[in-house]
């Protein structure tokens, strides 16, 4: 037997385990290794190295380092907390341009062409400055792009001392212009030859030029405040265009009426009624057929203050006696709604008549005092020198610049042509004239063909 093999004991012998039919257990079969297997060498252990310990040295003491300074200690200030803020991450988009085409310009009917245009044009650019490419196509197949004021960006505000500066340059630069300006005016002024004849060269001192055309109350208003001045009057003649019968009472009936007064009135008459929508041709006649010193080109619809042209006559003979240039004259321009409920709720027909209540017209509501613009209700000048420096007319007689009441409405531009062609005007200090406010063209954007 192996040795410690257990012993068996007498219950397991008398069990059914130990029976004839059971198999009896074989250890050494048990514990056998399987001879496929290859029996492992057994490992011999491995003695550890003792290393030898060297013994260890005594420390010596050190002595301690005595400061040579007090020490300080500094409060440490804790660091402030900065906030940090997450900023979301966008998605960059890549925007596709927009292009408008569009047909050119074409202007509607009772519409002033330039407003319109202006308005069209300024829609066009603003489109342009959003990003907006705007493209113009023509009839005859021209193409224009309109392209954005302001590239690059917007700029950033300049600061107040920029600004200032750049107000500074502006003024300065303007300052400049203007005296540029005045040396070539002046150049221009004294090459002219002024001439200053004594007023018994002349049939008249002044000539008042109107045209008249469905004003003939007005006119009346007008004439009565030229027979009611006072003082030192000079030589007046007033010179009438109109067209025969037109208005009620007739331009003819008024200045036969003003004439029997005492009034020195000249009539220049037209057959046809469509030259008097060109006023640059009729003050072209007025102005060849002129036999005094100055001509003072008016609106029908004045009034002037009783002591005006006592006034003007000192200033003409004194300061502005070798003057070249347009002189032009500030209004008082009259209340629209009172001057309209004047002439329109007139209980009184009976025109023409002299005007007994015109030395109260000062009392009337104002609607506003013209500026310098040199408009065609005053334009006066001095005629043998207009005659000796220029064609001695208005406007050119092949080419007018006035639109006829036929075009939307009646305007006048010879005026502004005039000025230029006697290089400019001055402005003078009158006595008040006084405007009577109507209807206009413009308010119904049609000529208007009423009694005023």
């Amino acid at each position: 037997m192996l040795e410690g093999r257990p012993k068996v004991s007498k219950k397991f012998k008398e069990s059914k385990c130990a029976s004839e039919e059971s198999v009896p257990f074989d250890i050494e079969k048990a514990t056998a290794i399987p001879s496929e297997v290859e029996p492992v060498e057994p490992i011999e252990p491995v003695e550890p190295v003792k290393q030898p310990v060297e013994p260890e040295q005594p420390i010596e003491s050190v002595e301690p380092i005595k400061p040579t300074q007090p020490l300080i200690e500094h409060p440490v200030e804790p660091e402030p907390l900065v906030e940090t803020k997450k900023t979301k991450k966008t998605k960059k988009t890549k925007k596709t341009k927009k292009t408008i085409e569009v047909d050119e310009f074409v202007a509607p009917k009772g519409i002033p062409k330039r407003s319109a245009w202006r308005k069209w044009r300024n829609s066009l650019q603003e489109k342009a400055n959003q990003g907006i490419d705007v493209i113009i196509k023509s009839k005859d197949g021209t193409i224009e792009t309109i392209t954005a004021e302001i590239t690059g960006g917007i700029p950033s505000k300049p600061s107040k001392s920029s600004k200032d500066e750049l107000l500074k340059e502006k003024v300065q630069s303007k300052l400049n212009k203007k005296a540029r300006k005045r040396e070539r005016l002046q150049k221009i002024l004294d090459s002219i030859n002024v001439i200053d004849d004594p007023e018994e060269d002349f049939d008249h001192f002044i000539e008042i030029a109107v045209s008249c055309t469905w004003y003939q109350k007005r006119l009346t208003w007008m004439l009565s405040s030229v027979l009611n001045q006072k003082g030192d009057v000079p030589n007046i003649i007033f010179n009438v265009a109109y067209a025969k019968n037109n208005g009620d009472p007739t331009t003819e009936a008024v200045c036969k009426f003003f004439r029997e007064k005492g009034l020195n009135i000249k009539e220049t008459v037209y057959d046809d009624f469509s030259i008097m929508q060109f006023r640059g041709f009729v003050r072209n006649r007025q102005l060849v057929e002129s036999k005094a010193k100055w001509m003072l080109f008016a609106d029908c619809d004045m009034v002037y203050s009783p002591y005006f042209f006592e006034d003007l006559a000192k200033q003409l003979r004194g300061k502005y006696s070798k003057e070249s240039r347009c002189l032009s004259a500030r209004r008082v321009s009259l209340d629209k709604k009172h001057c309209k409920d004047k002439f329109n709720n007139d209980p009184s027909k009976n025109y023409p008549r002299i005007i007994e209540e015109i030395e109260e017209i000062d009392k009337w509501p104002v609607f506003r005092i013209s500026r310098s613009c040199g408009a065609g209700y005053f334009q006066l000048v001095n005629v043998r020198t207009i005659r000796a420096n220029t064609d001695g007319l208005y406007v050119s007689p092949n080419k007018n610049p006035d639109r006829p009441e036929h075009d939307s409405y009646h305007k006048t531009y010879s005026d502004k042509t005039f000025r230029k062609k006697i290089n400019g005007f001055a402005l003078m200090k009158t006595k008040p004239q006084y405007h009577l406010n109507h209807e206009r063209d413009n308010e119904t954007k049609k000529h208007i063909t009423i009694q005023r």
